[in-house]
């Protein structure tokens, strides 16, 4: 229930402005990041998922490579641009890219705290 919740908080408003305001079509972009699963795979990075709505910026589990993979679409601005993590379960696999992301935004020169949100 807490991980609906989040969702709800996070993306409902983001999804809501995107509509409600006569934006152009597209403003809701979904990003694979990374598809694998717990074995180490050199073709797939770990689990990881960016959404982009309304401004808002959500990266859905935090698998290997999850800081790689965005500093490959965005450069800078995708590694300190994200408002907040959301962690859909704890298993390894969904959350070793953590650390990573965390330092590597801050050397980047993230001035914010970065929200997570899971079970």
């Amino acid at each position: 229930m807490p991980l609906r919740r989040a969702l709800l908080t996070i993306l409902l408003p983001a999804l809501v402005a995107a509509t409600a305001t006569a934006q152009p079509a597209g403003t809701l972009q979904i990003t694979l990041l990374g598809t694998g699963n717990p074995r180490p795979n050199l073709e797939r990075f770990g689990p990881s998922i960016l959404i982009e709505a309304g401004g808002q910026r959500l990266l859905v589990d935090a698998g290997r490579g999850a800081a790689q993979r965005l500093f490959e679409i965005g450069q800078r601005p995708s590694l300190i641009g994200l408002d907040a993590v959301l962690l859909t379960h704890l298993h390894s696999d969904h959350t070793v890219g953590l650390p990573d992301l965390w330092l590597t935004g801050w050397l980047f020169g993230r001035a914010r705290p970065l929200p997570l949100i899971g079970p």
